[in-house]
Order: C-alpha cells, then structure tokens, then sequence
C-alpha cells in the first residue's frame, strides 16, 4: 500500500476517520459511518456515480476491532478482489 502502512490504516479506522484511495483509475472511500443507532464499515466508490459497494456492521457504535477490521478488508467487492488481496497496488491519497 502506497501512503500508509497496514496498521496506520487499521490505528486510523479505529479512530473513526476515513481514508481515501486509488485503485485501477477509481477513487475509493472506506469509513465508519452510524445509521440508526447501529455503526458500519462502508466502502464507497466515489468516481461518477457514488455507491456503497461493501458494508459491513459494527459490534460497537464506540470501538472498531483488528477482527472486524481485517474482516471487512477481506471481503471481495474490488474486481473479484479483497483489499487485503489488492492492497499493494492501492495509492491512499487523503486520510480524513
């Protein structure tokens, strides 16, 4: 991962902020968000048409563990890929 290293990025998801990248010419958003009293790991692509492709929710609206983390960043949503799979060819371009 160009910009961050895997725990920079794990220490600022646990601290609720979001983090901006670059993958295969797209712009990509992972943030915690809150909706209904119940907290989530969102993923969005952010390019032309803005859409939440993997959402996965929270234990705790207070804490985001490594296990839950490392689960949402495995889930296949980028081209058949993770990620945890892609993450070395992922540019962070802004951390929220």
């Amino acid at each position: 991962m160009n910009g961050l290293t895997k725990q920079e990025l794990y220490d600022i998801l646990k601290n609720h902020h979001e983090v901006e990248f670059q993958f295969n010419g797209e712009t990509f958003v992972i943030q915690p968000e809150t909706e209904g009293g119940l907290s989530f790991l969102t993923l969005w692509r952010i390019d032309d048409d803005p859409a939440c492709i993997s959402k996965t929710q929270l234990s705790s609206k207070d804490t985001i563990s490594d296990n839950e983390i490392n689960s949402f960043l495995g889930e296949i949503c980028l081209d058949g890929k993770s990620f945890l799979d892609i993450a070395e060819q992922v540019t962070v371009t802004v951390v929220y």
